[in-house]
């Protein structure tokens, strides 16, 4: 900001910033801005069982390739899968809901008061770091996944991208 004012970083943004299709570099069309300053809009997924009909329109959107065959397999187990409507029976949507409650439960239990070493800046400190050991995979030792570092990051930020989690200046969120 200058002398209180976002105007110079914006006029900065629109005059450097340009996103489009890597087919199109020969040739890239003009950026379109849209100012949504003032919008209210939620980022934040729901926390009952309408989470899972948020989920599906994902599924529904997106290219299979989007997604590991781990997610899609787990996703397919509670009835979420391409061009299948989200129909539980009364079992199915109780296990799903109950789901949501101990999701709801576990992910802060995980985020405020971590026991993974290294998610502490500071000894004794509630300062933590969102990606614990420094990597968007969440592998902390070779091919084992860390559910728990996962969801740490992931009750935090809600996405990871590698950009997020390299170690040079200048360069990425770290």
């Amino acid at each position: 900001m200058e002398n209180g004012s976002t105007k110079p970083a914006v006029e900065s943004t629109k005059k450097f910033t340009q996103m489009y299709l890597l087919s199109d570099a020969g040739n890239p069309p003009l950026m379109k801005f849209i100012n949504v300053s003032g919008t209210e809009f939620n980022t934040v997924y729901a926390n009952n069982f309408c989470f899972y009909g948020e989920v599906n329109s994902l599924v529904q959107y997106e290219p299979n390739e989007a997604y590991s065959p781990e997610i899609l397999g787990t996703l397919a187990a509670m009835g979420i899968e391409k061009r299948n409507t989200l129909a539980p029976d009364e079992r199915m949507k109780k296990i799903l809901t109950d789901s949501v409650a101990v999701g709801n439960a576990t992910a802060p239990a995980i985020t405020f008061k971590s026991r993974q070493r290294g998610a502490y800046n500071y000894p004794n400190s509630a300062w933590f770091t969102c990606i614990i050991g420094g990597t968007y995979e969440f592998v902390s030792q070779p091919g084992a996944r860390d559910i728990d570092v996962r969801v740490h990051m992931l009750y935090c930020a809600t996405r990871i991208t590698p950009a997020m989690a390299i170690e040079m200046v200048g360069i990425g969120s770290r």
